[in-house]
This record gives C-alpha cells, structure tokens and sequence, in this order.
C-alpha cells in the first residue's frame, strides 16, 4: 500500500507561548509529553496530575488570536489552518524530532496494540486475554499486553507489516516531515530529542528566557526513552525503516541504519 502524504492536513495540534512568542508542533513519539511538561513549568502552571491533563488542547478559532493568555494549547482544524498560521506569521515555530529508528522502536514497545488491532488480531486479543489476568493494575494490564503481543510479533514482522501496510493509518506511525508539514510550514528551530536539553536551552535563550527560569526547567524530565535502538532490529529491518522513512532521514538530519 502507497502511502499519501499529500492528504494530510497539517499541523493539527500547536502549543504556543505568547509570553516568548514561540509555537511548538507536537510529532507523536518524539518528546511531547516532555515539552509539554517543560512549557507549563516555564510559564507557572502548576504541575498536577498527569502532565498531559493539565492542558488539554481545543479548537483554535480566528478570534482567539486576539485573545490570547500566555500559554495556549489548540487543535487546528483543517478550515482554519491557514488563519492560524496568518495570525502567528511573527512567531517562530518549533519542533522535536527523533532518529526514524529510535522512534520505531518506540512505537514497537508502546503503540504494537494499534498495529495489533489492525493488521494482526489474534495477537492483539492475546495480548487482551493477558491483560485480563491482571484487572487490578493497569501497569500490569499493559506489561502484560504489550509482552504477550511482542511474543507473537517479532519487531522484524511488525518492521515489515509497516512496510506492507504503510504508516498513514495511525498518526504516532506517520513520518515526522509529514506531520510538520515541511513543504508548506517554516520552522525555525527542529530540536533533535538525542539532544534536546542543549537544543531547547540554546533556543530559549534565543527567545529571552532567563537564566534564572532556565535553572527552573532544568534538568528536562525524559519519558519513554529508546536505548541502543539499533540493536532492537536486524539488518533487513533496519534496511526497510530507511525506505520507510526516506524523507525523515534525509530533512531531518539523522543518518542511515548501518547495514
């Protein structure tokens, strides 16, 4: 199956500080949870509860670019795409992206229920049957879960069925250029997460954050991480995650799986 970047409508979501008049694109699997924690600490949000409730996105209208607070978090429909990049024309957009391999292998440890449901369903109701055992922790539901699908879905099988099957039926699977919409939005900054401490400070400072609020963020908490991604994947895997995400290696920086 061909994939068809064009059809996307992007970018859907942006988290924009008026405060330092910057607006952050989130790519799913790449730091979000992350900056999102990161943003609401350098703007006094209190941090309560799971950090991605504590500013939950809506729907950004064209009168709301007058009306701005010092942190906002919108979902941008399709109709209203091209307003909301109007109205913040002076700002300078940002993004995290991520080696295409890392971001893999992340997808493989905590997102294979999607691929499961889809394309794979007797792993994915034996990974529900698994999670049965376990009604008392949800922890344990999805360690449960995710072993049991990984048992019946070597990270090579899955690597392929994401080659068969494409990747623009779920968006934690799209290719990052594809959902920053590298052809029609200009970011000037794209902060790599292998090393996104140096990079966000670099940026803030840039922006006139303060010594003083930089030593409040920091150090960066990290969720999720994917060590020694390499060594999740055999050659033909990591020859078919470069095919795969062609255009993420070659605009975003990051270099080819060694073969």
């Amino acid at each position: 199956m061909q994939d068809n970047p064009g059809k996307a409508e992007l970018p859907r979501l942006a988290l924009v500080s008026n405060r330092y008049r910057f607006v952050y694109v989130p790519v799913p699997k790449c730091g979000t949870t992350t900056m999102i924690q990161v943003m609401a600490s350098l703007h006094g949000i209190e941090k309560t509860g799971r950090v991605r409730r504590m500013m939950e996105p809506t729907f950004w209208t064209s009168k709301d670019a007058t009306q701005g607070s010092i942190l906002e978090y919108w979902k941008v429909a399709p109709p209203n795409r091209q307003a909301f990049l109007n109205a913040y024309k002076d700002y300078r957009f940002i993004s995290i992206v991520r080696d295409p391999v890392a971001r893999t292998v992340s997808n493989y440890r905590n997102k294979l229920n999607r691929y499961a449901g889809k394309f794979a369903k007797p792993a994915y109701l034996a990974g529900k049957l698994a999670a049965y055992l376990f009604p008392f922790s949800m922890k344990r539901q999805l360690e449960a879960q995710n072993m049991v699908m990984r048992r019946l879905i070597p990270s090579g099988s899955f690597v392929a069925g994401l080659e068969a099957h494409g990747v623009m039926w779920d968006r934690h699977f799209w290719p990052q250029a594809t959902v920053l919409a590298l052809d029609r939005v200009h970011y000037d900054a794209l902060l790599h997460l292998e090393q996104l401490e140096v990079d966000l400070v670099d940026f803030l400072k840039r922006c006139g954050v303060s010594e003083e609020d930089l030593e409040r963020i920091l150090p960066l908490p990290r969720h999720n991480s994917s060590l020694d991604a390499d060594a999740q994947f055999d050659v033909q895997a990591l020859a078919a995650i470069a095919r795969i995400y062609e255009r993420d290696m070659t605009e975003l920086g990051y270099r080819q799986p060694a073969s």
